[in-house]
């Protein structure tokens, strides 16, 4: 059975025994983390704090893990890493809870076998800063493809941007997902410290629930999404092949006037010219969707059919 098990979901358990698990599943390519845990639970202090024998710890075949999958529930990221850490075959050196510049033993090499080609993180920035800071678990994100991150409200997005920045070129998926929490703070800075156009291998774009600016009217194309994209504007061409947004309405309203403000017509300027050519920076783009329900789209982006209901459709002719 072992031989079979492709992928691992461990919820709540920061067992040290599982690292030894993982070395007996050698088709293992994706580990799913969820925590609900909170860090003064005794049983929890002990899993971490727990020292087994080194040898009954290491894996017997090299992991080959290629997805990662982190989700927090309650902020925690000290232990969630030090577990992740082990699982990446690095659990060898046991971190101390309370202290993440515990000095690494000798002995314990810089670079790990595993090589990430997705990463999932949701609430779970803040692990990704210590991933980052830490130099055995550094190497990880080498050969990183695809990026998915859901941050907490009050995330500053220091830690995704710095990963982002470090693989801006053979990154080929990013998702953003800015839930459904008012995240006014972040999403403002964020066009200002990504430059999308820096990404020369960016294939698939997806920004979900990304907010509206204060004073743009309901059923308005968010600001930030323009900005973002404007950052193509000066780019001889992109890998941009789809594009994906998810905008929640509030309030549904078929007889609304979505493009009071310009926004959505600003940003098809963007993308195409008056003669619907897609401008040089687009070349490659062969789907822009947008998952909304409004019969005016046809009217808008000249669908030439009507839409009924919630659907998801090219907001341009390709």
């Amino acid at each position: 059975m072992a031989e079979r098990v492709r992928i691992l979901g461990v919820e709540n358990n920061f067992s040290p025994l599982i690292p030894q698990a993982i070395g007996y599943l050698p088709q293992l390519h994706t580990l799913l983390v969820r925590t609900d845990l909170r860090s003064e639970d005794e049983e929890v202090q002990d899993q971490l704090s727990g020292r087994v024998e080194e040898s009954a710890l290491r894996p017997q075949k090299p992991v080959k893990l290629k997805r990662l999958y982190i989700r927090q529930v309650r902020r925690w990221p000290r232990g969630t890493f030090n577990f992740v850490a082990r699982c990446l075959q690095l659990q060898d050196w046991n971190l101390e809870v309370d202290d993440i510049d515990h000095p690494r033993p000798e002995g314990v090499g810089d670079t790990s076998s595993v090589k990430l080609r997705r990463l999932e993180l949701h609430n779970a920035s803040d692990v990704l800063g210590l991933l980052l800071h830490m130099p055995h678990t550094r190497p990880v994100f080498a050969n990183l493809r695809h990026f998915t991150v859901t941050p907490f409200p009050d995330d500053t997005f220091e830690h995704p941007l710095s990963l982002l920045t470090s693989v801006r070129h053979s990154l080929e998926g990013f998702e953003l997902n800015l839930g459904h929490i008012d995240k006014s703070a972040l999403y403002q800075k964020i066009p200002e410290i990504l430059d999308l156009s820096t990404f020369t291998s960016l294939t698939h774009l997806v920004l979900i629930n990304y907010p509206r600016s204060a004073d743009q009217p309901p059923f308005a194309l968010p600001q930030g999404i323009t900005s973002l994209l404007s950052s193509y504007q000066h780019a001889t061409a992109s890998s941009l092949q789809t594009l994906t947004l998810t905008i929640s309405w509030n309030v549904w309203n078929l007889e609304a006037d979505w493009d009071e403000d310009g926004s959505w017509e600003r940003t098809k300027q963007l993308v195409v010219d008056q003669d619907g050519k897609k401008l040089p920076a687009f070349c490659n783009l062969l789907s822009f969707r947008s998952e909304v329900a409004l019969r005016r789209a046809k009217e808008l982006f000249d669908l030439g059919r009507e839409i009924e209901g919630g659907v998801a459709f090219n907001m341009f002719k390709m």
